[in-house]
């Protein structure tokens, strides 16, 4: 039975999965929603509230979920989120979902659910599925209820896979078939996971289970199927090499989709992704769909060609760097943005002086007179968990900057984030790119070794 009153919040929502759900909600449930993004989504209704929302801001989302009840999280983060992402997506993927744990805690949110990955019991991982793991268990972290949906590829038009795959067979009458084309894998319909998630929204209770459709195939039977139904002659040549490198290219080059959306996805096609039958998931009131009946709905709804994948652009040069760290012990994060201020002008001495009066912290260049960066610690959103400091001004930084740098603990206590959001330099882009940037991630990855070898009291 479907409750009338509650409020539901959608983060990822104007993308694929989000966008479909948001219209399955709207039509079939009486709940209000929250469809949150860092882009617009431009679907209107009375119980619809559509919110543009920095999720690396965790302020924001806290104040976004306030009277909320569920959670929907459909996040990722293997596109860019700035002009320039300087680290690695799972350290981004990792913040996101640290952001909405903080979030959930302060505001009592019941039940939170989660789009994940099937993950294959083997012992070494991909790096794309040992992030999906990593932010599950993020997630299921603290006083509320935690539904983990563990998914292969979804099938549905304009879904990143099936793109990737209708491309390729669309546009190349021979195909070169590397080993990882013969891959065991469980797809999904789309209408079939927009129903379950509708369901396990209503529900109250922890699970963790793998979703998949009536049929297991590799991905070279899903493109001759594919073929097949397009009317189209292909020919697929099987080779005994895995190249992800090489696949990663070719891919990229014929779909047009961003590589570091490819490259992660390639690598973990290497390991089967294939439904548990133990820890299965089902619907309440109908079975799942067959590859064969789900690519034949989906060719359905898809024209002549489907979008193709575009390039993101970005108004302003902004830069967001994170990078992670690892300690052999739990220090108070006070602690750490207090060393890295002291320790910070002994590493860049004698170029860089600095000046703490207060809560404001002054890097000038040999003397106290040129100010490269000048930052105001943030009282109200610093804590025992994070320290912040506004990036103010300086010759360094743009006027219309309106960036931070963060310091966080993680977890354990242990994994230390360090980063830097919405920073807009005021070097011109090549010359930032090529010097500052540079420089940041260094001095960041110096840090870290300064950390793993300081002895802490």
């Amino acid at each position: 039975m479907i409750a009338q009153k509650m409020s539901v919040a959608i983060l990822g929502a104007s993308g694929y999965v989000g966008t479909h759900l948001i219209n399955h909600l709207l039509e079939h449930t009486p709940w209000t929603l929250k469809a949150i993004s860092r882009s617009a989504v431009k679907k209107q209704h009375p119980r619809l509230e559509v919110i543009t929302c920095d999720l690396y801001h965790h302020q924001q989302l806290i104040e976004i979920l306030r009277d909320v009840e569920v959670v929907v999280y459909l996040v990722h983060s293997m596109l860019p989120s700035a002009r320039l992402d300087q680290g690695y997506f799972q350290d981004f993927d990792l913040v996101l979902a640290d952001n909405l744990r903080r979030a959930v805690q302060i505001n009592k949110v019941k039940h939170v659910i989660y789009l994940g990955a099937l993950i294959p019991k083997i012992k070494q991982l991909s790096t794309h599925l040992e992030s999906r793991l990593e932010v599950e268990q993020c997630l299921s972290n603290g006083d509320h209820s935690f539904i983990s949906l563990r998914a292969g590829i979804i099938i549905g038009p304009n879904g990143s896979s099936f793109t990737l795959m209708y491309l390729l067979v669309k546009r190349l009458m021979f195909m070169i078939c590397p080993s990882w084309t013969q891959t065991l894998t469980t797809p999904v319909d789309l209408e079939d996971m927009i129903e379950l998630i509708t369901e396990k929204i209503a529900q109250r209770k922890s699970e963790i289970g793998d979703v998949g459709g009536e049929t297991t195939l590799t991905y070279l039977q899903m493109m001759k199927e594919l073929a097949g139904q397009l009317g189209l002659s292909r020919f697929f040549i099987k080779v005994p090499l895995f190249t992800p490198q090489l696949s990663r290219l070719w891919v990229s080059l014929v779909t047009g989709a961003p590589r570091n959306l490819v490259s992660p996805l390639v690598k973990s096609l290497r390991y089967p992704m294939v439904v548990d039958p133990s820890q299965r998931l089902m619907l309440q009131k109908r079975k799942f769909k067959t590859f064969e009946q789900s690519l034949r709905d989906t060719l359905t709804h898809v024209s002549n060609e489907v979008s193709a994948f575009q390039k993101r652009k970005f108004r302003q040069n902004e830069v967001r760097s994170i990078q992670r760290m690892l300690l052999s012990k739990v220090v108070p994060i006070q602690e750490i943005a207090a060393e890295y201020l002291a320790w910070l002008p002994r590493f860049l001495f004698p170029f860089i002086k600095v000046k703490i009066q207060d809560s404001q912290v002054c890097f000038c260049l040999l003397s106290q007179k040129i100010i490269l960066l000048q930052l105001q610690r943030d009282k109200e959103q610093s804590n025992e968990i994070s320290q912040v400091f506004q990036i103010e001004k300086g010759l360094l930084v743009a006027r219309d900057n309106k960036g931070w740098l963060e310091f966080r603990k993680i977890s354990d206590g242990k994994t230390i984030i360090a980063a830097i959001h919405r920073f807009i330099p005021a070097l011109p882009w090549f010359i930032y790119r090529v010097t500052q940037a540079m420089i940041h991630w260094w001095v960041m990855k110096s840090f870290e070794k300064h950390l793993q070898r300081k002895r802490w009291q």
